[in-house]
């Protein structure tokens, strides 16, 4: 057993040969090791060899062999293995598979690699054998989409809800029509089908997703909005209909829609964000409304700002002023300067900072005296805030 493990180490394929003479050793460790140690070799002359091994009743011997020939990859395999499949029980069906997906996959272009392929589709539908042609079909990796695409599409036996889960985890967008005519098939819950489409984020499941936020089932609505993220750009068309969801009586998708909707920077969601950052009963929701005109970026989004900032609510507040600095608009400086300047505000330092961001680069010499006396004053937030101001200011530093 010894000699056979140093013959593997070696990773000589003229050590080949010795092995496959110790295939008939008497006693069955050395012929397991051997017949293994001869699949990591890498020589296809080995083949025939394992297939005589393969056809023989001890078990043992048996997993050896169709292990070796699924390591080898040799696509002169690949007949006896699918002749001995249909006739092997459960657990020697559930290597064989693997070792199938290991050839079928080097060997695209043979047509018994597609009838391979086939099969480990349909052995998803034996409950006993699913996990095992789950295992195989992943390893296959983009070889086995074309069959589970044939699967959902009627063409083939199988399982439609684990196919399903493969073609995610292949993330392959080539499945992407395939799952788009399932959402009406009832054959998987919509739900999954929608979390599929979402993980592969491509476009074209755009429309057939906008046209389930009308769902009545309220889990649906809320997946098709999910979903949607992935598939928005700053054109997406899907504006208009988004809107229109910032009315939902669902606050999730009230939620997401104000997020996607700044996401795609649509100013022709801003009166509603408006309206939902004014009037909403949800800080939550206020928050993102907010957020959202901050991306969005227009005046109206500036003006809201402002607001928020001056009138509060107080938790909005560091938002109104990250917004602000953001956009860093020169022409918020008056009406900042203004906020700045009194140092009884207890947010005073938010509107230095938001200040000092809006004057960055600037010469503004009002705002620079107003700044430096703030920077030598008792407060020490507004004080570090003024002086960070300056700073940024084009021909000043602090005092």
């Amino acid at each position: 057993l010894a000699a056979v493990k140093e013959l593997r180490d070696l990773g000589d394929a003229r050590a080949v040969v010795p092995l496959v003479g110790l295939f008939d050793d008497s006693s069955l460790d050395v012929r397991v090791t051997a017949i293994a140690a001869v699949g990591l070799l890498k020589d296809e002359t080995a083949v025939p060899a394992l297939l005589r091994e393969f056809k023989k009743s001890i078990e043992v011997v048996r997993i050896a062999a169709v292990t070796a020939l699924g390591n080898l990859r040799d696509k002169q395999a690949l007949p006896e293995l699918l002749v001995q499949f249909d006739r092997s029980g459960s657990a020697l069906r559930g290597k064989i598979a693997y070792s199938l997906a290991q050839i079928a996959t080097a060997h695209p272009e043979q047509a018994d690699s597609d009838r391979a392929l086939t099969k480990l589709v349909e052995l998803l539908a034996d409950a006993n054998l699913q996990s095992a042609a789950k295992e195989a079909l992943l390893a296959s990796g983009p070889a086995a989409v074309p069959r589970l695409i044939d699967h959902l599409e009627g063409r083939i036996a199988g399982h439609p809800a684990t196919a399903v889960e493969l073609l995610v985890l292949l993330a392959d967008k080539r499945a992407t029509p395939a799952l788009i005519s399932q959402l009406d098939r009832g054959r998987v819950p919509q739900t999954e089908i929608l979390s599929a489409l979402s993980e592969l984020g491509d476009s074209r499941a755009l429309l057939p997703v906008l046209a389930l936020l009308d769902n009545p089932d309220p889990k649906v609505r809320l997946q098709a909005m999910q979903t949607l993220g992935p598939m928005l750009t700053s054109k997406s068309e899907a504006s208009d209909v988004i809107v229109e969801h910032l009315e939902d009586k669902d606050p999730a998708i009230k939620n997401l829609a104000a997020r996607y909707l700044g996401q795609t920077r649509s100013r022709s969601a801003v009166p509603g964000l408006t309206k939902m950052v004014n009037e909403s009963k949800s800080p939550a929701l206020r928050a993102t409304a907010l957020v959202a005109l901050g991306k969005i970026g227009d005046r109206e989004s500036l003006r809201v700002a402002l607001g928020i900032l001056e009138k509060g609510p107080q938790s909005l507040r560091p938002i109104a002023a990250d917004v602000i600095s953001e956009l860093a608009e020169e022409s918020t400086s008056p009406a900042l300067l203004r906020l700045a300047v009194n140092n009884k505000l207890p947010y005073q330092s938010l509107a230095v900072e938001a200040l000092g961001a809006a004057l960055r680069g600037s010469t503004n010499p009002e705002a620079a005296r107003a700044l430096q006396q703030i920077a030598s004053g008792r407060r020490l937030k507004p004080a570090l805030a003024a002086t960070e101001a300056l700073a940024g200011m084009k021909g000043q530093s602090p005092k």
